[in-house]
């Protein structure tokens, strides 16, 4: 849980960084970062659902 909250604080302030340098604006880059983090959660679960329907990587166990 440590990692994805690090990564997430990573993740903002390097989005805000960007956001800043193109917009100038605090209130525009708040906005853009919002809605980048929240368009990720949704893009994140969506791609775990695909993955989990995906064999490739995955091993069948068999047990006698």
């Amino acid at each position: 849980i440590i990692k994805a909250i690090t990564y997430r604080i990573i993740s903002i302030i390097f989005d805000s960084t960007v956001a800043f340098l193109v917009t100038q604006s605090a209130e525009k880059t708040l906005i853009l970062v919002v809605i980048s983090n929240i368009f990720s959660i949704f893009m994140y679960f969506a791609h775990e659902r695909v993955w989990n329907r995906i064999p490739w990587g995955k091993h069948v166990i068999i047990c006698k």
